[in-house]
């Protein structure tokens, strides 16, 4: 993985679906790597980022209990609430991706677009991590083109499982050492 510096990187997709599972890809790719969901106000059964700044983080909190990818609802908080959170966690964790809204996260972030057809490709080609749908071929584009992902694995992440996606998932390793803005 990158450097000290970019252990902290965002993932930001318009896109329902990729906006799931591409920071699944990226925390996957890191090995052991906390999720931090912006998007998500709470998961159910879980403190909320928020929640834990309030009450003061204990250690355990800080730091991974085990290799993989954990993930915590960022809860209510501004996006200067957010980025001193972050600074505090990745501290303590290899790697720390933040599930991005495109409002309230302001540091490095991928931005993640589907390749799609026809009238439904993207007009506006900017740097980003594209993935192809199903069935359409990948045009040059500015950015790197992921593996095609199947049916399976995209439904392994949507219900909380490990994907079997192997070449997939070491596509994004290479997503860490890029410079993102």
């Amino acid at each position: 993985m990158g450097s000290r510096r970019r252990q902290v990187l965002g993932v930001h997709a318009e896109d329902a679906v990729l906006s799931w599972i591409g920071p699944i890809g990226l925390a996957l790719a890191a090995g052991t790597a906390l999720i931090v969901d912006v998007r998500t106000r709470y998961l159910p059964g879980t403190k909320t980022l928020a929640q834990l700044m309030v009450d003061g983080p204990s250690l355990l909190d800080l730091s991974p209990g085990r290799s993989g990818v954990a993930t915590i609802a960022s809860g209510s908080m501004s996006s200067d609430e957010i980025t001193q959170a972050v600074e505090v966690l990745a501290g303590r964790w290899p790697a720390l991706v933040v599930r991005s809204d495109g409002k309230l996260w302001s540091g490095p972030t991928v931005p993640y677009r589907a390749i799609l057809p026809g009238f439904l490709r993207p007009g506006e080609l900017v740097p980003s991590v594209w993935q192809p749908a199903t069935g359409v071929s990948a045009p040059s584009l500015p950015g790197p083109v992921l593996p095609r992902l199947g049916r399976g694995p995209v439904m392994a992440m949507l219900e909380g499982k490990t994907p079997q996606a192997r070449r997939w998932i070491g596509s994004w390793r290479a997503i860490w050492d890029m410079p993102w803005a």
